[in-house]
C-alpha cells in the first residue's frame, strides 16, 4: 500500500494523469507480467506494477524511469524524439556509447532501443529535486539550449555527451 501511495503521489507532484498502478499481475501477460512498470506509446499510459518492485525506493525509480526518460522525452521532442536517440548515440562519449551497446548486445535491441533504455536508467538514479541546486547543471545548461537550437535537428557538430549532459536532458525532462 506504501507504494502505491508514494507512486500516486510522485505522479501528483510531476503533474502526470496518465499513471496507472497495478497492484496485481494478474491480467498482466508475458513481459508486463515481469515488468515493474512499463510506459505504452499507443496510449500514452504509464503503468507501475507494485508487486514486481521491491521497496518504495523501487517503486519510485520505476515511475521515474518510465516517466522521465520514456514518456517526458517523447513529450519535449515530440516528432524528433527517434533523431534525438541517433544523436545521442551518434555524440556519446566513449563510455556512454560502450554501455549503450552492451545494452544492446544483451537485449538483442537496436541502438535506438539501447540508447533510450540507457537515458530512462540515468533517470531513475537521478534525485531530480537535488540537482537543481549543482553547479554542473547550470554548466551545461547552455550547451542543452545550444542544442535545441540546432534540433531542426541533424546533429549536435562535434559535441561529445557525457552522464551529465543527459542527465541534465532528463531534468527538462523531468521539470
Amino acid at each position: 500500500r506504501e507504494m502505491a501511495r508514494r507512486v500516486r503521489e510522485l505522479a501528483e507532484k510531476l503533474h502526470l494523469d496518465n499513471v496507472e498502478v497495478v497492484t496485481t499481475i494478474s491480467g498482466l501477460d508475458g513481459k508486463k507480467a515481469r515488468a515493474k512498470g512499463f510506459y505504452t506509446k499507443s496510449t500514452g499510459k504509464i503503468t507501475v506494477v507494485i508487486p514486481n518492485n521491491t521497496s518504495v525506493a523501487d517503486a519510485e525509480q520505476t515511475l521515474l524511469h518510465e516517466a522521465v526518460a520514456h514518456y517526458g522525452l517523447r513529450q519535449l521532442f515530440g516528432k524528433h524524439f527517434d533523431t534525438f536517440l541517433d544523436n545521442v548515440f551518434a555524440n556519446a562519449d566513449e563510455d556512454v556509447r560502450r554501455r549503450i551497446v552492451e545494452l544492446s548486445k544483451k537485449h538483442g535491441w537496436n541502438f535506438r532501443k539501447a540508447t533510450e533504455e540507457y537515458l530512462a536508467s540515468l533517470a531513475e538514479r537521478t534525485n531530480f529535486e537535488e540537482a537543481r541546486k549543482t553547479s554542473w547543471w547550470q554548466k551545461i545548461k547552455d550547451f542543452f539550449v545550444e542544442m535545441l537550437d540546432k534540433i531542426g535537428l541533424p546533429g549536435f557538430n562535434t559535441t561529445t555527451l557525457s552522464d551529465n549532459e543527459l542527465r541534465y536532458i532528463l531534468w527538462r525532462s523531468y521539470e
